[in-house]
């Protein structure tokens, strides 16, 4: 049942990262491995990330390589329950019944029964709520063990207050673009209270933050890398932080994050890199893609449109 805790999923013993409980009960490993853009070879690179200790694998139908994912996941011969897989559903499926097909096709070509958490990708106006009146309903079918959000503000959580009131299925996890120059803190600790895990994509601001006079110090001090300071602030943040690379020597080192920690005064410098302008920057790519603007950030449906 999607309702129980997820208690069975199990961990090699080479798998160092730890686990958060969310609200379902389901545990999630604190590190996932983000999908997005890993489109050469990404069988290969995705086998990699398992041989690093990577579970948790973010996924997503609009990145269109769950395929080769799936094929990954087979070919590595761990056991489903030692895997947490999320999926999410594009934009140009959001509506109940298209949010119910996108899941479907996502589970065949991943060639899986069932996702570990699924989520809204962007909260689409007008549509989302019914969009996550799908999700609730693929919870309750046991397709998914647990639902959640990407990329909501506090008046689009605000929007779900009936549905999740109907449904009975509140959810567990809101993915966000958290890094220390894209630090929205009123908006984190909003969702943190509602018992709401904040996860972080981009923690690195893809690369932009790896050069940043701050971040360098920081990581001259604790003797680590920019990008493994970059990641330690968001586990001490309470994130659970999604990373990415092809590079399989930075999948080690992404991943080896877990035996030291940032002072309060770094944590304090690497929260200063936040601007409002920054702010704003990130504000108005979140409306850009929400809303489509100038139809150029959704592309083409990912299933049919039927007459």
């Amino acid at each position: 049942m999607a309702t129980e805790p997820d208690a069975k999923r199990q961990k090699l013993a080479e798998t160092s990262v730890p686990d958060v409980t969310l609200s379902s009960g389901t545990t999630v490993p604190k590190l996932g491995y983000g999908l997005y853009k890993i489109k050469e070879n990404t069988a290969g690179v995705v086998a990699e990330a398992l041989k690093a200790g990577y579970r948790h694998l973010d996924s997503a139908s609009f990145y269109q390589n769950e395929k080769e994912v799936g094929e990954a996941i087979k070919a590595s011969g761990i056991p489903r329950t030692e895997l947490f897989i999320t999926g999410k559903v594009w934009n140009t499926e959001a509506g109940y019944e298209r949010t119910l097909k996108s899941a479907e096709k996502s589970l065949a070509d991943l060639g899986l029964d069932y996702f570990d958490l699924f989520l809204v990708h962007w909260p689409v106006p007008e549509l989302h709520p019914e969009t996550y009146r799908a999700c609730a309903e693929l919870f309750k079918q046991g397709k998914t063990k647990a639902v959640g959000l990407s990329n909501y503000y506090i008046d689009d959580y605000k929007e779900l207050a009936k549905v999740i009131e109907e449904t009975g299925v509140k959810p567990v996890i809101n993915q966000c673009e958290i890094n220390p120059a894209a630090y929205d803190k009123k908006r984190i600790e909003f969702f943190q209270a509602e018992g709401i895990v904040m996860s972080a994509y981009k923690p690195l601001r893809r690369g932009a933050l790896i050069g940043n006079e701050v971040v360098r110090e920081v990581a001259a001090r604790v003797e680590r890398s920019p990008g493994q300071v970059l990641i330690r602030w968001g586990l001490q943040k309470d994130l659970v932080v999604c990373v990415k690379t092809a590079t399989v020597s930075r999948m080690s080192e992404n991943i080896s994050v877990f035996d030291f920690a940032l002072s309060a005064e770094d944590m304090a410098k690497l929260d200063a890199l936040t601007t409002e302008e920054a702010l704003k920057t990130v504000y108005g790519h979140y409306l850009d893609r929400k809303c489509n603007t100038g139809g150029k950030y959704w592309g083409e449906p990912l299933i049919p449109v039927e007459a």
